[in-house]
């Protein structure tokens, strides 16, 4: 809605569109590409975007109006608003690729071409690991001798941050790890008809490692793999729950966004000074 509005305020000022039904009409689109060009900082001298991913943003932003204005349409049975929008479909099907998002699509491409890879030094991820370590050994014997509600939390933080680390994962897909994708996870030895094609190192990596299933983006499978001192940590942290105070209607492993956030923090504590 956010860059709506954006193409909304900009379409006044540069061409006679006034609504956001004006931007879907197709005998206007030429003015709404307009108005796409002057909010995305288009330079027709060197036909490069400003901001060529918030173009692409609002062409789909604009198919998505056009559809409910469509819906809006059979609902009251206003055939002009049907034919406008349906119309407007098939100009932008057509045309948009050529207007915009093929230029906008090749200025991010480029854009990636000179960016340095930066790459950190070995000493550094030795001592982010260390410190991890430390501190969850430090609250694992503290949760497991005296449980409380700080040494749950601080546990769980840091067994986060060794996931992500590990993983090199999305910090919400494992933040949002369910209880139950850890209790049903799959403890079985690989299959012997999988087991002969594997090598003796292959082999003892499948049962050195633990995997969980979770749900990532657009609903895809996402394994995350676990050490066994994660798995150690993870099944006191599960054992624990109810002692610690852990609200059973809480149904992922962490406390969600709130132990994403602390474990962001962690890591940066473990950032060596120079």
């Amino acid at each position: 809605m956010r860059e709506l509005g954006r193409l909304i305020h900009h379409a006044r000022r540069v061409t006679s569109l006034k609504t956001l039904e004006d931007c879907v009409n197709p005998k206007k689109y030429m003015e709404t590409v307009k108005a796409v060009k002057y909010t995305c900082g288009y330079d027709s001298e060197t036909d490069k975007f400003m901001i060529p991913s918030l173009a692409n943003k609002l062409g789909n932003s604009l198919v998505k109006v056009s559809k409910l204005l469509k819906a809006r349409g059979l609902i009251n049975n206003d055939k002009q608003l049907m034919k406008n929008s349906s119309e407007f479909q098939e100009v932008h099907a057509n045309k948009w690729n050529e207007m915009i998002s093929a230029t906008a699509l090749r200025n991010i491409r480029e854009a990636k071409w000179n960016v340095p890879t930066l790459m950190p030094f070995t000493e550094d991820m030795q001592k982010m690991h260390t410190f991890l370590s430390q501190v969850q050994d430090e609250w694992f014997n503290l949760l497991s001798e005296s449980p409380s509600t700080k040494a749950w939390m601080e546990l769980a933080k840091v067994c986060l941050a060794q996931m992500i680390l590990f993983n090199r994962r999305r910090e919400g897909e494992v933040a949002s790890m369910p209880l139950s994708a850890f209790l049903s996870r799959d403890t079985s030895d690989p299959h012997e008809d999988v087991d002969w094609a594997l090598s003796e190192v292959e082999k003892k990596l499948c049962r050195h490692f633990t995997r969980v299933i979770t749900r990532g983006k657009r609903g895809r499978p996402v394994p995350i793999l676990l050490t066994p001192k994660m798995l150690c940590s993870l099944e006191l942290l599960v054992k624990q729950r109810e002692a610690c105070g852990v609200l059973k209607d809480n149904a992922y492993m962490s406390e969600g966004q709130t132990a994403s956030v602390a474990s962001q923090r962690l890591v940066v504590q473990s950032v060596p000074k120079h």
